[in-house]
């Protein structure tokens, strides 16, 4: 559930729309994703985790592929929120993240909480999820890598 106040939403679309991450042939740079999550974490107290739960709608509501482009753009969102907040990532509440997390969820969703959640917040139900719904993809030997004990 996207939690984003007023047309936040709806600006973080628009942003994420000129990345083409939809297209085969997504667009953006170092700078350009560097500046993006400067700005979305100077407008919200929540910082990270409302990029994340933004990230994780509009991944699932433009049914963007996971394709080795639109994994590395989210390895960069979450390498780049963790560099410029305070604090350790464990501090977030992965708890909605967790529970909204199903098999229902897209690829890119799955990958997205594989990068996202700690492994301390990772529940069993949620790494069997990710493991099942990433099996078929390039991303399978990741997903088994990350995820072993």
């Amino acid at each position: 559930m996207i939690r984003l106040k007023g047309d936040q939403a709806t600006t973080l679309e628009s942003q994420l729309i000129r990345f083409e991450l939809q297209t085969s042939d997504p667009r953006w740079s170092s700078f350009t994703l560097g500046r993006f999550v400067d700005e979305f974490l100077a407008e919200d107290p929540r910082g990270s985790q409302a990029l994340y739960e933004g990230l994780r709608w509009f991944l699932k509501k433009h049914s963007v592929r996971l394709t080795q482009a639109v994994a590395a753009f989210l390895k960069d969102i979450v390498v780049l929120c963790r560099t410029r907040t305070q604090g350790p990532i464990g501090r977030l509440d992965w708890d909605d993240l967790v529970e909204e997390a199903t098999e229902g969820d897209t690829e890119a969703q799955l990958y997205l909480a594989l990068q996202v959640v700690p492994p301390g917040s990772l529940t069993p139900r949620l790494a069997a999820t990710i493991t099942k719904g990433l099996e078929p993809t390039l991303f399978r030997n990741e997903v088994l890598d990350e995820l072993a004990p």
